[in-house]
């Protein structure tokens, strides 16, 4: 039987109105009828007067849409990952360099906007599908849909989703996702942290005070015999003076950027070695028989160092005492020759008593019959030291690597005088030689015969000692008041042990010096000085991951709800409406408007909206507003 369709001037068809609405029974009665079975089991009966949809409409009514979004959130993702695991610990990417003008921050945020929109879309057309497997299960209340509908729009409706599922059905993932989703963008912004790193610059040297042959004297004070450097003598008395302080044994280093490292590299220099020998101190006592003190001679065994000490009111008392000697006499270090036909005084012995220095401010006694005394007893060694040095944000910092303190006298003798200079050949130095002119370490301690000069021995050895009732001190120079006074608990590692730091620091300011020699003489540029690294500051990239597994979370919770619901959709076999309202809009039309036509397909229930235009009354008395359907 042929239907004949019927102009929009010919009809005008309402939606249910007041009239029907009065008559529940008929209402229902032709909802059953109508629509209800059809849309719900998902019939497709054509009759064959609907056109075959078209290539897009069919694209529409597969699921392709949603699996593309779901696999360019993926890859978003992926590229994500990809790009700052890249810059990860790297500088910052300067891409404006070459006409780029975006930052890492902002592509990812532009990647993270992708991955969002492409998990959006397939998690609401998921939630949006599932309302209909939710309604095909079993009667719903039409209140429902209403909420499913809202459920990927927000997070207000996510939630009543979630209330409304109570959390026993796949659609409260998808839910999750969209509240998840709020936070996609701030925990994008969180994987990334930018901090100040370094990176070499190629375009600069820093160069560090080295020298492998030392050959620097002072002025001459005989025919052959030459007085030390006014410099070390200069440095020697600074670190003396200015003692607790490392910048002023530190040697001369060009680092123009305040941050630069070096490779070991290895020095000519001195190195101390200090052993306590107070177990060796022996105490001998005796009365005087013009007074009452009783006098103590306070001797090192095995050592003419020596000091006399009275216990009686305000007798003078040798606070600090010391003297050079020649490694053979030593009582630590006789193997401490610098070479075997040396005559060298090298080594140092130091003697003092327990007492506070507070003692001292008012007079008085300074001690007692239990007063103890320590005793050290060090070497000054020539060496060559192994280094690994730094400057970082502008301090300077070294560690020596390894020492090495074998002399020699070199092999060949010199042509113009007949002397051997002294020679150092450390194992790890491939067999570089490292040179000490004879006159440059004899100046330092060796007695000559004219002047009797010995310049460690001015420094090193002396005596500190009360006066003036105990009120004031007596010191033999200005070096060894140093001495006393000096504090080097910061830079020593043997704080308590107040004669052997003094040496510690004194073999310092000796490196100093040798290794300051070769810019002294040649300049900057000397070959001598060991060539290092500079750096520059730039921003770093630290990469957050954990910030990343939000994005994983909602991708994931998102592909579960769309998967769900196609496969439920299939297995049901519902058309594939989604979001579309078009369903509920035909439920209840009669064969006058919808042609008979049972096929309850996107493209179908689109091509009866394009022949049926929709009015809103908003004038219905006490019904209030209805919409008008008429057909098109």
């Amino acid at each position: 039987m042929e239907t004949k369709q019927k102009s929009p001037k010919d009809e005008i068809t309402n939606l249910p109105d007041s009239s029907s609405l009065s008559n529940s029974n008929n209402w229902h009665a032709k909802a059953e009828s109508k629509g209800a079975q059809v849309v719900l089991n998902g019939q497709h009966a054509h009759d064959g007067s609907l056109e075959k949809p078209s290539f897009l409409p069919r694209l529409m009514e597969s699921w392709a849409w949603e699996f593309l979004a779901l696999f360019v959130s993926a890859g978003a993702l992926g590229a994500m990952a990809a790009v700052i695991n890249h810059y990860d610990r790297r500088p910052m990417p300067t891409w404006w360099d070459v006409g780029v003008e975006v930052s890492l921050n902002s592509l990812v945020s532009w990647i993270g906007q992708v991955a969002s929109i492409g998990a959006g879309m397939a998690v609401g057309s998921g939630i949006a599908q599932l309302k209909w497997v939710w309604f095909a299960e079993k009667p719903r209340k039409l209140a429902d849909m209403s909420v499913f509908s809202g459920g990927s729009g927000g997070l207000q409706g996510a939630a009543e989703l979630i209330y409304l599922l109570r959390v026993r059905h796949v659609a409260v993932l998808g839910a999750l996702a969209v509240i998840l989703t709020i936070a996609f963008d701030p925990f994008t912004q969180n994987l990334i942290e930018y901090y100040d790193g370094n990176i070499p610059d190629e375009l600069q040297v820093a160069r560090l005070a080295s020298n492998s042959n030392w050959t620097s004297v002072g002025p001459q004070i005989i025919s052959g015999v030459y007085s030390v450097p006014l410099s070390l003598k200069g440095n020697t008395y600074n670190a003396l003076l200015f003692s607790g302080r490392d910048e002023v044994v530190n040697p001369q280093v060009v680092c123009p950027t305040g941050n630069c490292t070096w490779d070991p590299f290895s020095t000519i220099a001195f190195q101390a070695r200090c052993t306590n020998i107070s177990s060796l101190i022996r105490n001998s006592c005796s009365n005087s028989n013009n007074t009452r003190a009783t006098s103590c001679r306070i001797t090192i065994q095995g050592s003419p160092l020596n000091v006399t000490w009275y216990w009686l009111g305000d007798s003078p008392g040798v606070l600090l005492a010391s003297r050079s000697l020649r490694p053979k006499d030593s009582v630590a270090h006789q193997e401490a020759n610098i070479t075997n036909s040396s005559t060298i005084s090298n080594v140092f012995q130091g003697l003092w008593p327990n007492i506070d220095q507070v003692l001292l401010e008012s007079g008085g006694a300074i001690g007692s019959a239990n007063t103890t005394f320590s005793a050290t007893e060090c070497a000054l060694l020539p060496a060559v030291q192994r280094i690994r040095a730094s400057v970082d944000q502008g301090v300077y910092k070294e560690e020596i690597v390894d020492v090495w303190t074998e002399v020699k006298e070199s092999e060949e003798k010199r042509p113009d005088d007949g002397l051997r200079d002294f020679v150092l050949t450390p194992p790890w130095a491939d067999g570089k030689k490292f040179r000490i002119r004879y006159e440059t370490l004899s100046g330092l301690s060796t007695p000559d015969f004219y002047t009797r000069s010995r310049y460690l021995d001015y420094v090193l050895a002396g005596s500190a000692s009360t006066s003036d009732a105990n009120s004031a001190m007596l010191f033999n120079n200005d070096y060894f008041q140093s001495i006393y006074y000096a504090n080097l608990s910061k830079t020593c590692d043997t704080p308590e042990d107040m004669y052997g730091c003094a040496v510690k620091t004194v073999a310092k300011a000796l490196t100093k010096s040798i290794r300051d020699a070769p810019i002294l003489e040649d300049g900057p540029e000397s070959v001598e000085l060991a060539a290092g690294t500079v750096f520059i500051t730039t921003t770093f990239i630290r990469v957050h991951w954990a910030y990343m597994s939000l994005h994983l979370i909602v991708w994931a919770f998102s592909a579960i709800t769309w998967l769900v619901a196609v496969w439920l959709t299939l297995r049901r076999k519902i058309p594939f409406w989604r979001d579309s309202p078009l369903p509920l809009m035909f439920l209840y039309q009669d064969d006058s408007v919808t042609g008979n036509r049972s096929d309850s397909s996107n493209s179908a229930l689109d091509k009866l909206a394009e022949n049926t235009l929709i009015k809103l009354n908003a004038d219905r008395g006490r019904h209030g507003a209805f919409l008008e359907s008429h057909a098109g």
